[in-house]
């Protein structure tokens, strides 16, 4: 993908978003912001999260258990059912799945917005079906380099 990728706005009103209901296979995809203004401005982090899902789907990416499941038992690996509701299923991504700020009455009324949408965020984890940390080695646009190492921290 080239250029800014699209907003909430956007999406919605091309239609290309969908309200949770149960029953919905859905992907909680965690990232780190690469810029203060945009979370991928270059759309960088969204190819490698569509490859990344290309991989899981086809089978050619070894998807591994937590270490909590890999102690009570689980197998690492996906089932091909598995890899099935993810090829159709529902991806969350904060910065299109929750509308952004644009009306900036006062930085109090910004403060609060901001807070109760990352609030939110904990009760969209709790009803993914699978959660994928994004975590490419990519530069920002201050030109800090990010490692896997640093966002598995963050």
């Amino acid at each position: 993908m080239e250029g800014i990728p699209p907003s909430h706005q956007e999406l919605k009103d091309r239609g290309l978003l969908h309200e949770w209901s149960r029953g919905m296979f859905t992907v909680f995809v965690s990232h780190q912001w690469l810029s203060s203004r945009h979370p991928d401005p270059h759309g960088q982090q969204l190819k490698v999260l569509r490859l990344a899902l290309q991989g899981i789907v086809d089978g050619s990416l070894q998807v591994e258990a937590d270490p909590i499941s890999r102690m009570q038992g689980e197998q690492s690996g996906m089932s091909g059912r598995a890899r099935k509701d993810v090829s159709n299923g529902f991806v969350f991504l904060d910065w299109f799945a929750i509308p952004s700020i644009t009306v900036r009455k006062t930085e109090s009324d910004v403060k609060s917005e901001v807070l109760r949408a990352v609030r939110s965020i904990p009760a969209y984890v709790e009803v993914a079906d699978l959660f994928v940390s994004l975590v490419p080695e990519l530069i920002t646009d201050r030109g800090r380099a990010l490692t896997a190492a640093e966002n598995a921290l963050t």
